[in-house]
């Protein structure tokens, strides 16, 4: 399961408004496991700061959260805290759709089966 890449640096940017950070994982992860991440990210932040996102590039996944320079969301520790959280949950997510068989996974309201 992917977590942050305790040996590689993370990749700050920043402008006078917003401080990007670039957090690589240890591994590539799945497209299920980035679909899961991106809709967990959502819930937890909604529309408001930070906003967070996987991508996955030729050497591993990274995960990018970007953040007001100031205001709550800009203290890194609680952040980091916060984003290591939403990796677990998808972490589990991913894990729970592996172990649930296909006939057993709920329906969703148009009938078909759900999408995690």
């Amino acid at each position: 399961m992917p977590d942050f890449d305790h040996n590689a640096d993370i990749k700050i940017h920043h402008d006078a408004d917003l401080v990007t950070a670039e957090i690589p994982l240890a591994d590539h992860a799945s497209s299920h496991w980035i679909a899961l991440f991106h809709k967990l990210a959502e819930q937890r932040w909604r529309s408001r700061a930070p906003a967070a996102e996987a991508q996955d590039r030729p050497d591993c996944t990274w995960v990018i959260v970007t953040t007001p320079v100031a205001g709550p969301a800009s203290d890194p520790l609680a952040l980091l805290d916060d984003v290591s959280a939403v990796i677990r949950e998808a972490n589990a997510s991913e894990q729970q759709s592996i172990q649930t068989p296909p006939s057993s996974r709920p329906l969703s309201a148009t009938g078909g089966c759900a999408r995690s």
